[in-house]
């Protein structure tokens, strides 16, 4: 039982994703993850994954000819403070006549998630992090000089850490999703952080999978 972990918040962590343009089809990189674009018919390195779903590398990995990917570069999001994530099923009725009590099955599932935030001048506030995706950023130098970021519309990959381990052996878990931010607000109150709760809902044809990782020995 040497992987029993019992899991606190302070395990876990977010991290922003940034889709490469072009595909990879050499090698795979350590530490890396990927989405996959192109799978081959045999002996494919992304195993029983399918195109569309994304795949880790936990050392350099040579792709089988036809095996394609777009690396997902990650940053962190250092104004984070917490993150969560709920998934629910619809309750479908299904109870007839002959029933004592009614029946019940289980429908189609919904993710519904919420990232929490501590706004911090230079970092919440510059172009590409969380303000850009509700306001234009216009950034004026002491000279004059005026750089507009406009508001960003796109949806974002974010990786969900629930446990991110480093030794060898150790196992990470880890969770992939395409998403869009939504309700944004600046309480701006005496003597309190300016706390920011920011719902998040999936979007694209990326849905929530439980990614268990073995950190591999150093080579």
């Amino acid at each position: 039982m040497a992987e029993e972990k019992r899991l606190i918040g302070d395990d876990g962590r977010l991290a922003r994703g940034s889709l490469a343009a072009i595909a990879e089809d050499t090698t795979f990189e350590e530490d890396s993850w990927y989405l996959i674009t192109a799978k081959a018919a045999a002996a494919s390195k992304f195993g029983d994954l399918v195109v569309g779903d994304f795949f880790y590398a936990p050392c350099d990995v040579d792709a089988t000819a036809d095996d394609e990917a777009k690396l997902l570069t990650l940053s962190s999001m250092v104004d984070l403070s917490g993150w969560s994530l709920e998934l629910t099923g619809d309750e479908v009725e299904v109870t007839v006549l002959n029933d004592k009590f009614k029946k019940y099955r289980k429908g189609k599932l919904d993710a519904n998630g919420s990232a929490s935030f501590v706004f911090i001048k230079g970092e919440t506030d510059t172009a590409d992090n969380l303000a850009n995706y509700y306001f234009d950023i216009v950034t004026i130098s002491a000279t004059g000089t005026i750089v507009v970021s406009s508001k960003l519309t796109d949806s974002l990959y974010i990786v969900g850490y629930l446990c991110e381990e480093t030794a060898a052996g150790d196992v990470t878990l880890a969770t992939v999703m395409q998403v869009e931010f939504f309700n944004f607000s600046l309480p701006m109150n005496s003597s309190e952080a300016v706390n920011m709760d920011v719902p998040f809902r999936l979007v694209g044809d990326t849905d929530p999978v439980l990614y268990r990782i073995t950190i591999a020995e150093d080579t």
